[in-house]
């Protein structure tokens, strides 16, 4: 091993002072390698994933994980699969992607706990996230993560259940993916006669955003908390761009009719394969991937430039230096790409 390294990154009298990972026949396999991944990355994202349903039982599947390793980072509990907000995550995607809508109230004025109430999930808080032309789940967690309400929902101790659902569509002119991530406390069955449920959102003052928000990406976290007794008024609080807006809710208990919650037996034990991981964190491998060869090729030519001085040839470093540029573009290609046109909200 020793030899080996000295033979591909320290300029010596045994390479002639030449390290071979400089060399025009190691750039020329290494740009190669490069090219290949990212062939395969935008293959993946702009056939399998925007022509295929791959995502919508892979990436779901890898939110929940990194919302718990998020809440387990913090001593949170972990949150439990529920089929029921499976469900209603997966008809409010669609209706997004059929109508080509990006927001959480539809533009026919439903409200996010509609969807709950179509599968009929009785809750005393819930919660929802949305985002929209992200092909990596790491990337989706991470906006959400740096998010302050976004977060706020991921991390909210009062929710105790997960559900996430995508769904392909076109939004502005463009094939994208659709991601829902619903949260809930289940609310305890009582007897009651059935109330009929209805949200009254009143228009509120604006409030000074504590935390400044992205500026390349519309934001906006959505939760809301419902008192088991009648006509209580909660807060919601919602970011839209540099305004935090308050609107009140007032909704009436849940009933004893409606259906009762059932827990998936998968639950927050179904932890992902790591291959349904990297398929579905594929930015973020082949970022992991391009790191590893910006650090060898910087220590080859920290080497060449450092050592022994008075040997310069010239060429290896300008070789060195094309396989960064090359390296560095494509990741900035990438984030253009498939970072900076997503949104959360």
């Amino acid at each position: 091993m020793p030899n080996i390294f000295k033979k591909y990154f320290i300029p010596d009298k045994s390479n002639d002072h030449q390290p071979h990972l400089l060399k025009k026949r190691a750039v020329l396999r290494i740009l190669l390698v490069v090219f290949f991944i990212e062939a395969l990355l935008l293959f993946q994202i702009f056939v399998v994933f925007t022509k295929t349903n791959f995502l919508a039982s892979v990436l779901p599947n890898v939110l929940v994980d990194l919302a718990n390793s998020d809440r387990q980072e913090q001593s949170l509990g972990v949150l439990k699969v529920n089929p029921l907000l499976e469900e209603a995550a997966k008809l409010k995607a669609q209706d997004m992607a059929s109508k080509g809508y990006f927001s959480h109230t539809t533009p026919d004025g439903k409200t996010p706990w509609y969807w709950l109430d179509q599968v009929g999930y009785n809750y005393t808080s819930a919660g929802e996230n949305l985002a929209v032309n992200f092909f990596d789940s790491q990337d989706i967690d991470s906006a959400w993560m740096n998010s302050a309400s976004h977060r706020a929902n991921i991390l909210n101790n009062k929710f105790t259940e997960i559900g996430i659902a995508t769904a392909n569509g076109v939004y502005q002119g463009k094939d994208t993916i659709f991601v829902v991530q619903f949260f809930g406390r289940p609310a305890s069955i009582v007897a009651a006669p059935a109330v009929n449920q209805e949200i009254v959102a009143q228009p509120a003052p604006s409030k000074a955003v504590a935390s400044a928000p992205n500026p390349k990406s519309e934001v906006l976290g959505s939760s809301q908390n419902v008192s088991s007794q009648p006509a209580v008024q909660k807060e919601m609080f919602i970011d839209i761009g540099d305004n935090n807006k308050i609107a009140t809710i007032e909704k009436q208990p849940a009933t004893a009719s409606a259906a009762p919650v059932v827990i998936s037996q998968n639950q927050a034990g179904n932890q992902s394969s790591w291959l349904k991981k990297i398929l579905s964190s594929q930015r973020s491998a082949s970022n992991l991937i391009y790191s590893f060869l910006i650090i060898i090729v910087s220590l080859a030519l920290f080497f060449k430039i450092f050592i022994r001085a008075k040997v310069r040839y010239p060429a290896l470093i300008f070789n060195g230096f094309i396989i960064l540029a090359v390296i560095i573009s494509i990741l900035y290609l990438n984030y253009y790409l498939f970072v900076a046109q997503a949104k959360i909200f």
